[in-house]
């Protein structure tokens, strides 16, 4: 990784200068989750994740300041359990950015973990 988020995130960089699709990294659509909750905020621990009856997530991506990806999860059952629980004890103290892939797009929310 070059620490460069134009050049490990090339689809950032069309996005501003370019042509790309803008969309699915804007907050546009996020009166689409509103029933999604996410607590506590910050966290020391363990990040609670709530979602509505008819929203499935099917992937749980979380990445630092920076634009790493610290923590990536497949949901293989995504209608079993509507409630998640991430382990975030082993995460340097800072700021994230929560995506969950789910039935309707992709959610995005910004969290804290303190120590």
């Amino acid at each position: 990784m070059n620490r460069n988020p134009f050049i490990d995130y090339p689809m950032f960089a069309d996005c501003i200068w370019g042509s790309g699709d803008c969309t699915s990294i804007g907050l546009a659509d996020q009166h689409l989750f509103d029933g999604i909750k996410v607590y506590p905020i910050p966290s020391q621990t363990i990040l609670h994740i709530e979602t509505p009856y008819l929203l499935s997530i099917t992937q749980v991506s979380v990445y630092d300041i920076l634009g790493s990806k610290v923590m990536k999860q497949e949901i293989i059952l995504p209608n079993a359990n509507k409630d998640l629980s991430l382990d975030i004890s082993h995460f340097q103290e800072g700021n994230y950015l929560l995506l969950l892939n789910t039935s309707k797009g992709v959610y995005k929310k910004l969290f804290s973990k303190n120590e």
